[in-house]
């Protein structure tokens, strides 16, 4: 018996886990971006893709969040183009969560992780989904979420690597959430 190659393997592994998100009940989160939608988060820690302990807390300007891989794959790409390195993050007060919960554990032990881990910056990794369920978010979009003291002042969704740029141009080191 042959068995499948390992680009086959990879291929049906990113098939199932795009389908068990999209079938997933998890109602959409976040609202519009308007004032009206403003929340205080509370502070929290996650793990990074290497294992190591993060923070967001009142000090961070931007959450570049993500919860499915076409948002993901919009961050990376944009984060990439700009050269971005938790130098540049921190410049901005940046930091990068995702939220993987809906993938299946064998698919981010052997895929979604050893990927994250060759990337220039830190990312803070929701396994479970509770520590960014307050976060807004949409299907198939990152979201820029800009705060002043853990408060949300402003959303911005983003689903193109260019839509994410264009959001991402606007953070100038040292500058006020949301401002240019």
């Amino acid at each position: 018996m042959r068995l499948p190659s390992l680009s086959w393997t990879l291929a049906v592994a990113a098939l199932l886990s795009t389908a068990l998100a999209c079938a997933s009940d998890d109602p959409p989160r976040g609202g519009t971006g308007s004032p009206d939608d403003r929340a205080q988060l509370t502070a929290f820690e996650l793990d990074d893709q290497h294992g190591a302990p993060g923070r967001v807390d009142a000090g961070t300007r931007v959450l570049l969040a993500t919860r499915d891989m076409d948002g993901g794959r919009a961050l990376r790409d944009a984060l990439e183009a700009l050269g971005a390195d938790d130098a540049w993050l921190a410049a901005r007060g940046a930091v990068v969560v995702a939220d993987i919960h809906r993938m299946p554990g064998f698919a981010a032990e052997w895929f979604a992780l050893p990927a994250l881990r060759k990337r220039p910056y830190r990312m803070l990794i929701d396994r479970a989904g509770e520590a960014t369920a307050a976060l807004p978010g949409r299907e198939g979009m990152a979201a820029l979420v800009f705060l002043d003291r853990l408060s949300i002042e402003r959303v911005a969704y983003a689903g193109t690597p260019d839509e994410v740029r264009a959001l991402l141009d606007t953070l100038e080191a040292g500058s006020a959430p949301g401002t240019r």
